[in-house]
C-alpha cells in the first residue's frame, strides 16, 4: 500500500508538471500555435515587394520585409490589423511582368512596393494602370499620371529637377566656364542638357556645348582638344552611364585646380578622381535601403490613418494621397496628393572617396507649378 501511494503521488506530481507546461510554456516560448492564433486574430494587409529576378536585390527585399512586418507593424496591431509582405521576383519581359501583377491581385495582394530600378519601373508603368496601388521606390524616369484614377505613386521627384539643381550648385562653385557633353541620338538626355544650359544662361554662367555621335570614338580626341582650355573649365556630362564614366575619366586627367567633372544623370561605377560630382535623390550617399524604408513608411502611414484597413484598391490609393509628410533616416519629404509624388524634399551631391560615395552637399528643392525652386532662394 505504501508503495502504491508513493507511485500515485509521483504520477500526480508528473501530471501537475505536464499541465503546467501545457498551460504556461507557450507564454514563455511563443509556440507556433500561439503565434498562429495571434496572426489569425489580426486583419492582414498583403503587400508584394517587387524585386528584380535573380539575387541582386534579395538582401534589399528581405530588409524591407523585416522593416514592414516588424517595426512598422507595432502601431497597426493595436488597431487589429497588420502588414504582411512577400518578395516577388519580377520577370524581365513586359508581357510576363503584366501577367505577374495581374496574378498578384488575384492571389489577394492589396498593394505593392516596387524595389526595381528606375528604368525597370518605367517599363512597369508603361504596362498601364495596375490593379492595386504600387509605390515606386525609384521613380525619377517614370511618368506617373496625376489624379485619382492613377494607382502609381513615386518617392522621387521627376527628372526635370536636375537642371535647376545643377544650376544652383554650379553658381556656388564659380568656375571660369562650363563644357556640356551630349550624345546626338539620346532625346531625353539632350532635353535635360538644353534645359540646364538655359538655366545656366539665366544666371550668367558661360557654357560651350559638344555633341558626340553614337559609336564614333575617333571624334573624342578632336573634342577634347577643343574643350577644357588647359583644364580651367568644368564639365557637365549628359551621356549614358558607361560612356559618361569613360569620358569623365579622360577629362579628369586634364582638369585643373578648382574645376569639376559632373555627371548630369546617372551614377556610374565608382571612378577615381575626387573632382567627380554626382547628383542623386538617394539619401545617405546612395543607400538603397533608406529609400525603401521611406516608401514603407509612406505605406504604413496611409494604413494607420484609417479606422479600418483599406483593403479596396481605390481606398488604399486615397489613403496614400492623404499622407502629407513622411520622415525617416534624418530626411523629411512633403507629398503632393494630385501628382502622387513629393513636392518638397532634399537632393544630394556626391563625390568618390576611399572607394565609396560621400555627400558633399544637401540641397532642399520645392516644386511650384511646373518649376523647381529652392525654398531658401535662388
Amino acid at each position: 500500500m505504501d508503495t502504491f501511494l508513493r507511485e500515485r503521488e509521483a504520477y500526480s506530481l508528473k501530471d501537475r508538471f505536464l499541465a503546467f507546461l501545457v498551460l504556461f510554456l507557450p507564454l514563455f516560448l511563443g509556440c507556433p500555435a500561439a503565434r498562429a492564433e495571434q496572426a489569425t486574430s489580426l486583419n492582414p494587409i498583403r503587400i508584394a515587394l517587387l524585386v528584380p529576378a535573380g539575387s541582386q536585390a534579395q538582401g534589399l527585399g528581405q530588409a524591407t520585409r523585416v522593416f514592414l512586418e516588424g517595426r512598422l507593424n507595432q502601431p497597426l496591431k493595436e488597431k487589429g490589423f497588420a502588414l504582411q509582405a512577400m518578395e516577388v521576383p519580377m520577370p524581365v519581359t513586359p508581357a510576363e511582368a503584366k501577367r505577374r501583377v495581374t496574378d498578384l491581385k488575384q492571389q489577394g495582394f492589396d498593394g505593392a512596393i516596387s524595389l526595381l530600378s528606375g528604368p525597370e519601373n518605367a517599363i512597369l508603368a508603361r504596362l498601364g494602370n495596375p490593379p492595386f496601388p504600387i509605390l515606386l521606390t525609384w521613380s525619377e524616369e517614370v511618368p506617373i499620371p496625376p489624379g485619382n484614377d492613377s494607382f502609381l505613386f513615386g518617392i522621387d521627384f521627376e527628372e526635370s529637377f536636375r537642371p535647376i539643381a545643377w544650376t544652383l550648385w554650379a553658381r556656388k562653385q564659380s568656375p571660369s566656364g562650363w563644357d556640356f557633353y551630349t550624345e546626338s541620338l539620346d532625346v531625353r538626355l539632350n532635353r535635360l542638357a538644353r534645359e540646364t544650359e538655359a538655366e545656366f544662361a539665366n544666371l550668367g554662367l558661360s557654357v560651350r556645348s559638344y555633341r558626340f555621335r553614337r559609336n564614333r570614338p575617333e571624334q573624342y580626341g578632336n573634342l577634347f582638344s577643343l574643350s577644357s582650355s588647359g583644364g580651367k573649365r568644368s564639365a557637365l556630362i549628359w551621356l549614358e552611364k558607361d560612356q559618361a564614366a569613360a569620358i569623365g575619366e579622360a577629362l579628369a586627367f586634364r582638369a585643373g585646380a578648382g574645376s569639376f567633372i559632373c555627371l548630369g544623370k546617372d551614377l556610374p561605377v565608382l571612378v577615381s578622381s575626387s573632382r567627380f560630382r554626382y547628383l542623386t535623390q538617394d539619401p545617405n550617399g546612395g543607400d538603397r535601403f533608406t529609400k525603401a524604408r521611406l516608401a514603407a513608411v509612406w505605406l504604413a502611414e496611409a494604413v494607420l490613418a484609417g479606422d479600418s484597413p483599406p483593403r479596396d484598391a481605390r481606398k488604399l490609393a486615397r489613403a496614400l494621397e492623404k499622407v502629407q509628410r513622411i520622415e525617416g533616416s534624418g530626411e523629411e519629404i512633403w507629398l503632393c496628393p494630385e501628382r502622387h509624388r513629393p513636392f518638397r524634399k532634399a537632393v544630394f551631391f556626391l563625390r568618390p572617396r576611399s572607394g565609396t560615395l560621400e555627400i558633399t552637399e544637401r540641397m532642399l528643392l520645392e516644386k511650384k507649378g511646373e518649376e523647381f525652386v529652392s525654398p531658401i532662394g535662388r
